[in-house]
């Protein structure tokens, strides 16, 4: 029988942000210690000082420790640190130069933000993500906690943050952006004492690392975390490297988008503690299989893994917090193609089998990273024929999706109407296609063509219709529609959500009907079922939720759904569009 352990006392005081810590040696507790990030040795006293938002890791590491608060006003804060704050609502003062209410929600978000200094706030799009932020931010300054806060946003968004901004504070935000030139003008700004708020898009860190380091901001923001899922981009590691302060906010309603990867990414730049480094990260959530061993093909210990998120992040989604927000129907318009569009989608989907069938006689292990991506790409032939065969073909030209969208907007002309598409392309074939007034958004445009045509929409009565690419997926708003299309659909379940955040936010007075065009009998309906899995993975790890198996998915199942009881086409199905159709003809060489 093991030998029980006499507790043993440390000593506490508060050292500023820190948490100084004295005992006597013991080869147990100093291992504790030494399993904090950030810890340090004080020589000079022979003491240990931990940060304020590790204490609590320390002290509930071993039962066998007793922790002995130095003063009264030691131990109400020590006891403070203890407990784990996931609703602990703020009341805003008029010495917080806060414009405006928060609804309660979002006064709880806040209170997480600031209790525990760092977090993930991953509240649905349009319940105010950048409002409960500027609240925090706000009420940090006037404790004199931090003098200045930096945001990093995508660019599509950075003017939408200064409006807002300026609307709940009255301030005025120092945007860097532009040319050298112009960022230089910036940054003169931004290093005032007197500026507080700074935002700038993930694109300048490249370019001006240290120029945004010298502002020594005590807060950063990262505003569409999701930008900082790839851990091997050079924008993820440069932002890890450069901003370590002491307040670290995450904003996203999308953590986890298609891989735990991306998840373990954005929690370690908020604290790496958190989830560990990668190698164990891995061993633990990740299953690995496929071409030698080294493709994810799943995932496991989920309900472990979210516990271990949840007390660093705060989740609130619509159906939560507005039991009074218009509800979002959602309709699948199942779209048969013509018998031309059917011949030229068999011929890509010819030369595409021969190439999946190759591989899969490779080996059990099938494909790597390489050949899967080669595939992806070619998928993409098959998503542009089921939008429009001129995306393919210089020869046939036509949509029976077209002609369907043609006819949903001419049903609801009395409605306001987003359409988004992931192809400028066809985005470009919509617009010409149409006789209505209407509006479009895509990656190319200035910031100014893009206020203007949000403007147009928002407030023209007779500009019915709004098209845009993913471009606006985020950071818009367009409440004013109370339907949006999805003329094709994207290969994750967030850029859908993300979509339907444009118009199913705070100030929707409507109810909100997304429509999902998709042709029967093609790619596109596996693309709706691999969306659902997605789904239910985010909805496990994020929202805690395991009532059934989770699907890390790949490639490949959309694939195997596609060619599953499908037999080689008859070598006579090309000659059908051959003639002609210089894009088919080429496939050849591609593959």
């Amino acid at each position: 029988m093991a030998e029980q352990q006499e507790p043993f006392a440390v000593k506490a005081a508060l050292a500023g942000e820190r948490i100084r810590l004295s005992f006597q040696y013991n080869y147990a507790v100093l291992q504790k210690v030494k399993e904090v990030s950030g810890r340090e040795y004080d020589a000079t006293t022979k003491t240990w000082t931990v940060p304020r938002i590790h204490y609590r890791k320390f002290a509930l590491a071993n039962p066998q420790i007793t922790i002995e608060a130095e003063t009264p006003l030691d131990k109400s804060v020590l006891d403070g640190l203890l407990v784990n704050v996931v609703s602990a609502p703020v009341a805003l003062h008029p010495a917080d130069n806060f414009i405006g209410e928060l609804y309660p929600f979002q006064a709880e978000s806040v209170g997480f933000l600031l209790s525990k200094q760092r977090g993930l706030l991953a509240l649905d799009m349009g319940l105010g993500k950048s409002v409960v932020t500027i609240a925090a931010a706000l009420i940090l300054r006037n404790q004199g906690k931090i003098k200045k806060a930096l945001v990093f946003a995508p660019k599509t968004i950075i003017s939408q943050w200064v409006t807002e901004y300026n609307r709940f504070t009255g301030d005025v935000a120092v945007a860097v952006t532009g040319d050298s030139v112009q960022r230089k003008r910036a940054y003169a700004r931004a290093e005032q004492p007197s500026t507080f708020f700074v935002i700038t898009n993930y694109e300048t860190i490249l370019k001006d690392a240290a120029a945004l380091a010298a502002l020594k901001p005590e807060l950063v923001v990262l505003d569409e975390a999701q930008r900082i899922g790839g851990w091997q981009n050079k924008t993820t590691r440069l932002i890890k490297s450069t901003f370590k302060s002491t307040y670290r906010f995450a904003n996203t309603g999308t953590p986890l988008m298609n891989r735990l990867a991306e998840l373990h990414s954005i929690m370690d730049w908020i604290d790496p503690d958190i989830l560990g480094p990668w190698w164990i990260f891995k061993y633990d959530h990740v299953v690995y299989g496929g071409y030698k061993g080294k493709e994810v093909v799943g995932s496991k210990n989920l309900p472990l893994l979210h516990d271990k998120v949840k007390d660093w992040m705060i989740r609130y989604r619509k159906t939560d917090v507005l039991k009074d927000l218009p509800d979002v129907t959602v309709n699948n318009y199942a779209i048969d193609l013509d018998q031309d569009e059917r011949d030229l989608y068999g011929v890509f989907k010819k030369k595409l089998q021969g190439h999946y069938e190759a591989l899969k006689r490779e080996g059990p292990d099938g494909p790597g990273t390489r050949e899967s991506g080669e595939l992806l790409a070619a998928l993409v032939y098959l998503r542009e024929i089921c939008d429009h065969t001129s995306l393919v073909s210089n020869i046939l030209k036509k949509s029976s999706k077209l002609d369907e969208l043609h006819r949903i907007i001419s049903e609801l002309y009395d409605q306001k109407i987003v359409v988004f598409t992931e192809f400028s392309r066809m985005l470009e074939i919509i617009s010409d296609s149409l006789d209505a007034e209407h509006a479009c958004l895509y990656g190319a445009m200035d910031q100014q063509a893009r206020v203007l045509a949000i403007s147009n929409f928002m407030s023209n009565p007779k500009c019915k219709v709004f098209l845009s690419t993913e471009a606006g997926g985020i950071g818009v708003n367009l409440q004013a529609a109370s339907v949006i299309i999805n003329y094709d659909l994207p290969w994750n379940p967030s850029k859908v959500q993300q979509r339907i955040g444009r118009l199913h936010r705070i100030g929707q007075k409507n109810t909100v009907t997304c429509i999902n065009m998709v042709t029967k009998a093609t790619i596109e309906e596996h693309v709706l079922e691999v969306l659902s899995e997605k789904t239910d993975l985010f909805r496990k790890v994020v929202d805690g939720d395991f009532s059934d198996q989770a699907y890390e998915n790949s490639i490949w199942k959309i694939l195997d759904a596609e060619f599953k009881n499908s037999p080689m086409l008859p070598d006579d199905t090309e000659m059908v569009v051959r003639s002609g159709n210089e894009t088919a003809a080429g496939m050849e060489r591609w593959f």
